[in-house]
């Protein structure tokens, strides 16, 4: 299992820094391993192998590998109803996918009782795709107001996704442009309440995403080729 999983991650790695490269940047982009379509092993295979940070798109996956995976920062990254989002903040360490004030208010709540302090994406949608879930900028800036109001929360950046189907360096591109100058002006005006983060990207669209600024590219089918549980 390690063999396929260790190549596959430096490829991804290697496209990574190509890219980076490609942009002119010196910065970090973080690879966050997607752990949705594997099994715990997979998982455990991916913490022998170095990675410390991996994501779950969903709850009981996420409560599943946090039990049985030990020294993994854990991140979220699926949509979260806020029925659910206590489970979430029991094991997550970093959330993607805050996509409204109430999601917001929510978690403000539950991270008080719960002990846990979390680092929040704050989630945008500029593809006017119906299965798609994100905020508009009233929305966001209510959101930005109930995060930095809560000891508990810190908004670290914005969170997007690619449109269905998009063509590289063309449809992903414009949208993570548009992501990456709402940030800037957003942290020009209130630095204070929004960090520097960029959660942008999949496996086939990493290219446009590191090159339109992305400090973090969520990659999964492409560790997963030719790795068996």
């Amino acid at each position: 299992m390690t063999t396929p999983l260790r190549q596959n991650l430096a490829g991804v790695r290697r496209r990574i820094g190509d890219a980076a490269s490609a942009a002119g940047r010196a910065d970090r982009v973080q690879l966050l391993p997607v752990t949705k379509a594997v099994p715990v092993e997979v998982a455990a295979a991916l913490v022998s192998l170095g990675e410390t940070e991996l994501a779950e798109n969903r709850v009981d996956g996420l409560e599943a590998k946090a039990t049985a995976v030990p020294g993994v920062r854990w991140h979220f990254i699926g949509h979260l109803q806020r029925n659910k989002a206590r489970r979430v903040v029991r094991h997550a360490d970093v959330i993607h996918s805050v996509d409204s004030p109430r999601l917001a208010e929510a978690l403000a709540r539950l991270a008080g009782e719960e002990g846990r302090a979390l680092d929040l994406y704050l989630q945008v949608d500029f593809t006017g795709e119906a299965s798609k879930h994100g905020m508009d900028e009233v929305q966001l800036d209510e959101a930005l107001h109930v995060v930095a109001a809560a000891e508990s929360l810190r908004a670290v950046g914005l969170m997007a996704m690619a449109p269905l189907g998009a063509h590289p360096g063309h449809d992903a591109a414009a949208v993570f442009s548009r992501v990456r100058d709402l940030a800037a002006r957003l942290r020009s005006a209130r630095p204070e309440d929004l960090g520097p983060g960029l959660s942008m990207g999949m496996s086939g669209a990493l290219e446009d995403a590191v090159a339109a600024g992305s400090t973090c590219v969520r990659v999964g089918t492409d560790l997963y080729r030719g790795v068996a549980a």
